[in-house]
This record gives C-alpha cells, sequence and structure tokens, in this order.
C-alpha cells in the first residue's frame, strides 16, 4: 500500500534503536555460527558411533534449533528499524533499506507479537485489509511506550475495524492449528501403535520363539561405512518367510565373512516368522523411547499437546484469545480488543 506524503512537521515522539541491541544481535549471529558447527559436528560423530535417538537428539537436532532461534533473533536485531517517528497524522519507519510512512487512517489494527524461535517481542501494524505493512522490533528504545502510544493513536481512528480483522486472522490462524493438531494426533495414534507392536512381539519372542536356522539374504555395512548389519529371511514349517535387518557386533560380522556363511542360528515366532533375532552376536538398543513407559509417555504428551491445540483453535474461531500478561506472569482467557 502506498501511503501520502506525511507532514513534515515536528513529530511528537522519537524512537531510537539501541546500540547494545546491534551488540547483541551480532553476538547472537556469532552464538549461531557456534551452535550450528557443535550441530553438525554432533551429527558426524553419531555416524561414526552408535547412539540411541535420545543422544542423536541432544547432540545434533537440539544445537540445531538453538542455532536458529540465536540467527533468527540475532538478524531482527542487526536488520531492524533505526529510527521510529510517531507523529499526529502517522508514523514514519526509517531502515537501512529505506524509510516507510504510514497514516493513522490507513492502519486498522496493531498488535504486539513474539518472533519466531527467538520469543522477541515484535510490534506489527496492518492496513484496514489485514494486510501487515510493517514491523518494529524491541531494539528499538522505550519499545513499551512505543507500542502504547502507536495503540493509542490506532484506536482513536476506527475502533471496530480492529477487531474485525483480528477475528478474520485469527480463523485462518484457528484452520492452521486445527490441522496440525490433527496431524500430530495421527502422529501420537502411530507411536503408541508401534510401542503396542514392538510389546507384543517382545512378548511373542519370550513364549512362542523356538530355535532355528534363517538365511542370509546379505553381510554389509551401514551407509556410515562402521555399523556391520546382516540381513536374513526366517521360514516356518507352512513355507512361510519373514525378514528382518539386525545390527551385528563387528567380531560376529568378521566370522560370518570369514567363513563365508549362507546361514545364521536364530529364535523365531512360528506363527510369524518375520518376528526374529539372533541366538548371539546382535547388537541390541537399549532406547528408552522403545520401553512402555518412553513410547506410551511420549504419546501422551503429543496428545495432551494436540488437545491443547484444539482448544485454542475453538477459542480463537470463536473470538476469544490466550492471553499472557508479562507484568503479573499470569495467562487469562479474553475476547478480542480487550486486555493490552
Amino acid at each position: 500500500m502506498e501511503s501520502q506524503e506525511l507532514e513534515h512537521s515536528e513529530p511528537i515522539f522519537v524512537y531510537e534503536r539501541a546500540a547494545n541491541k546491534q551488540v547483541l544481535g551480532r553476538w547472537m549471529l556469532a552464538g549461531g555460527v557456534g551452535a550450528a558447527i557443535l550441530s553438525v559436528l554432533g551429527f558426524v560423530l553419531a555416524l561414526f558411533r552408535r547412539v540411541d535417538q535420545l543422544a542423536l537428539h541432544s547432540m545434533s537436532t537440539f544445537p540445531m534449533i538453538i542455532a536458529f532461534g540465536l540467527f533468527t533473533g540475532g538478524w531482527t536485531l542487526i536488520r531492524g528499524p533505526r529510527r521510529v517517528r510517531v507523529g499526529e497524522e502517522g508514523i514514519e519507519i526509517e531502515q537501512s533499506s529505506g524509510t516507510s510512512q504510514h497514516r493513522w487512517s490507513e492502519i486498522g489494527w496493531v498488535t504486539v507479537n513474539a518472533t519466531s524461535m527467538a520469543q522477541q517481542q515484535r510490534l506489527d501494524l496492518f492496513d484496514q485489509s489485514g494486510v501487515k505493512v510493517a514491523s518494529v522490533s524491541e531494539a528499538i528504545e522505550e519499545f513499551d511506550d512505543l507500542v502504547a502510544t502507536v495503540k493509542s493513536k490506532v484506536a482513536d481512528q476506527r475502533p471496530a475495524v480492529a477487531g474485525d480483522i483480528q477475528l478474520r486472522k485469527a480463523r485462518k490462524s484457528a484452520v492452521f492449528i486445527a490441522c496440525f493438531a490433527v496431524v500430530m494426533l495421527l502422529v501420537s495414534a502411530s507411536i503408541a501403535w508401534m510401542t503396542h507392536e514392538e510389546q507384543r512381539a517382545a512378548k511373542l519372542l519370550k513364549t512362542e520363539a523356538v530355535e532355528g536356522v534363517a538365511t542370509i539374504d546379505r553381510l554389509f555395512l551401514a551407509p556410515n561405512g562402521v555399523t556391520t548389519r546382516v540381513e536374513y529371511t526366517c521360514t516356518n514349517e507352512a513355507g512361510e518367510t519373514g525378514s528382518r535387518n539386525a545390527e551385528i557386533e563387528p567380531a560376529y560380522y568378521a566370522e560370518l565373512t570369514k567363513a563365508g556363511a549362507k546361514t545364521v542360528p536364530v529364535i523365531f515366532v512360528p506363527s510369524e516368522p518375520s518376528l526374529s533375532q539372533l541366538q548371539h552376536g546382535e547388537v541390541h538398543e537399549d532406547d528408552f523411547l522403545k520401553t512402555p513407559v518412553g513410547g506410551y509417555g511420549l504419546s501422551a504428551l503429543v496428545t495432551v499437546m494436540c488437545l491443547f491445540f484444539l482448544g485454542a483453535a475453538v477459542l480463537q474461531w470463536n473470538g476469544w484469545d490466550i492471553d499472557y500478561n508479562s507484568k503479573t506472569s499470569k495467562f487469562s482467557i479474553k475476547r478480542f480488543g480487550e486486555g493490552d
């Protein structure tokens, strides 16, 4: 939206970017580089060492998430507006890329959001059709005072417009949140089902398995070039088959390779030959997420989160929002247009 030129009268308020925020932004970018390097090193280390899922996420995934958050926050602080002028007719935002001007009569709604990952406050300005036209990060000095001033100016224009815009945007957000929650509920159900199947398989192997000999399909190294594996097929008396791929100890791998082995001793469930394990030499993972407590616990946690998201979607669709008051550190449910 192109704005008409504002009058060059003396502004009521002028807000400058804080110098310490610029320095903080640079340090955050440097920290992001460090976290990204740590993530890559952790991933490479996991390729050449046997680690469980929790260790892999701790070594690689979590550092990369931190790196992304630091990059986002640092870039926001460095590339944010240099100066903001608030006058009687409108707001002028000066950035390195140029200066934008917006009249109060053109602004339909303003709100304070938190930037993704970095959780820094940001003042967003929307036109009367609900399109975001400008943003001001908390890198500006006296950010809270700027927010209060801008909100009061916009409120003096057309109060009903803000509520309509907020409801339209909230309903779009509600649809997205609800879809995400449904997808995650399906993921939760799949985790619970896989945990159930793993426990059922373990019980059958313990109570119904018999000793037997399986045909080796191939002996090979995993893509990391280190982990030794064997793929084999079990066959029951009815001719039904079941294949499995298992990690084995390097010494056992060398023994089978040297002997040119075509078969390997196993125990398997006759009624379900796909349920089997090697009689010796197999590497068993000690993964907490594959235990009943870990698997069902993760499924329950994801389900609770999904129910919360679905509840939030219903509230937003009906014009309610979950509000956090930073002064009292309390959450509350309010209608759009109420509260801060």
